[in-house]
């Protein structure tokens, strides 16, 4: 392994790393219990979305110009969550998978978020994304990584009208 920049890191204090260990162990209390408080209904009526502003998911963890529709998804192995959308007027959205514990999945791996700039719409105006473990040829895919169940995300800058998103499961 070779350093890429000149200067290697400096070490940390005892505080510095205590202050990441705290930083760390709120995180893990925060999303442990984030859907027992916050949208409970994610967790128990799949292959849905909700939408929710930024200050309903907790505004101290987001911006308040978001707006979001997030739900779980629960899919066999041949089964596709399909999104189908007119995309509203806005400098920027995008999809995201998650696992259940709310971490992007293998980005590095794994084709598992887009960006308004990653798809473009069909002829109709429409864009079509296909979540599943396996490319269907049904949308654009996004990658679960043969998770059966985690998050999908979408949102939307600058607080525009929540567009209507079928979903339906193929």
């Amino acid at each position: 392994i070779e350093t890429l920049d000149a200067c290697p890191p400096r070490a940390l204090t005892d505080a510095e790393v205590a202050e990441q260990f705290t930083a760390m162990a709120w995180t893990v209390m925060k999303l442990t219990t984030l859907h027992r408080t916050i949208k409970p209904e994610l967790m128990t009526e799949p292959n849905q979305l909700v939408t929710a502003e930024a200050a309903a998911l907790g505004s101290a963890d987001t911006t308040p110009d978001n707006l979001y529709m997030i739900g779980t998804f629960d899919l066999a192995d041949d089964e596709t969550l399909q999104l189908e959308f007119t995309p509203p007027d806005t400098r920027y959205w995008n999809v995201t998978l998650e696992n259940i514990w709310h971490e992007c999945i293998e980005p590095r791996r794994r084709h598992s978020s887009v960006t308004d700039r990653g798809v473009h719409p069909g002829t109709d105006g429409k864009v079509r994304i296909a979540i599943a473990a396996l490319d269907s040829g049904h949308g654009h895919w996004l990658d679960t990584g043969g998770r059966r169940r985690g998050f999908v995300v979408l949102r939307w800058l600058d607080n525009p009208a929540a567009p209507e998103v079928k979903v339906t499961v193929k």
